[in-house]
C-alpha cells in the first residue's frame, strides 16, 4: 500500500509511545539499494509538542487513517 505525501495515516507498530495516533505523510524517502522493498516515510505529528514531531516509518508500520 503506497501513500503520497499529504496522506493521512495511523501508526499502526508496537511503539507504545506513537501506536495508533494519527500522522501526515510528508516526504517519501527514495528506496535504499541495502534494504529490503520497504518504502520509507517522513511524518508529522502536528499535535505532538512534547515529542519529536517528525519520525521515520516504513510501510508496514502505516495504515490510512479512517477519515471521516
Amino acid at each position: 500500500m503506497a501513500f503520497n505525501v499529504g496522506d493521512v495515516v495511523q501508526i499502526c507498530n508496537a511503539d507504545a509511545r506513537r501506536s495508533g495516533k494519527v500522522a501526515r505523510i510528508e516526504w517519501v524517502l527514495p528506496n535504499r539499494l541495502s534494504q529490503q522493498d520497504f518504502q520509507e516515510y517522513v511524518v508529522e505529528f502536528p499535535n505532538d509538542l512534547d515529542r519529536f514531531r517528525f519520525c521515520v516509518y516504513r510501510e508496514y508500520e502505516l495504515r490510512r487513517a479512517n477519515t471521516v
